[in-house]
């Protein structure tokens, strides 16, 4: 690829999050290759942003993408859909970038980042504050972890979606920031509850 060059973009998961995602991405004039196991929610993302292309496959994903992010409902899900027989990993160019923008924890992604190590490719994590109407106006909050050269290769994307991108360190920061920020809005409800 060369300097400047836009790169290929996937998304897997268009749960209610995902389908935001993939409209804003799409409306910003962001080429994009779609993927979900649920053929209805692939159709719900089309009517909103029909020049997204539908994959018929993760690993159609792969071959057609350098970079694919994946909103997905369960960490088992994100390592399956990564690492598994039939994962991204198996398919990726070298040197491309898996983003994880699930709430995985810190344990999945960096057990995904070593594997696609191995495979000459990288993993970011990059948890999302804020929920999918702050994503169609792009206005939601990523705290991201990994290698600075491959979060400076995704933040173009992200900067469709983002009104603010914050580098937290290593792989897995970001998800550990997310939690922590969880637990403090999960305190705070319960005093409020109690009150």
């Amino acid at each position: 690829m060369h300097r400047g060059e836009r790169e290929a973009v996937g998304l897997i998961g268009l749960g209610t999050m995902g389908s935001a995602i993939a409209t804003r991405l799409v409306a910003q004039g962001q080429t994009l290759t779609i993927f979900d196991v649920d053929d209805a929610a692939m159709q719900r993302v089309l009517k909103d942003a029909p020049q997204a292309h539908r994959a018929k496959s993760i690993q159609e994903v792969a071959s057609r993408c350098s970079i694919v992010l994946c909103s997905l409902a369960h960490p088992d899900i994100v390592t399956e859909v990564v690492t598994g027989a039939k994962g991204l990993r198996n398919y990726l160019s070298p040197n491309s970038i898996v983003v994880d923008v699930s709430t995985s924890g810190p344990g999945a992604v960096q057990k995904c980042g070593a594997q696609l190590r191995e495979a000459g490719c990288g993993m970011v994590d990059a948890a999302i504050a804020r929920g999918p109407a702050a994503a169609l106006r792009g206005e939601l909050i990523f705290m991201v972890g990994g290698d600075n050269d491959y979060i400076g290769r995704i933040e173009p994307v992200l900067n469709h979606l983002a009104a603010r991108i914050v580098r937290c360190g290593p792989l897995g920061s970001g998800q550990a920031i997310k939690l922590a920020n969880n637990l403090v809005a999960c305190a705070n409800l319960a005093v409020i509850a109690e009150a």
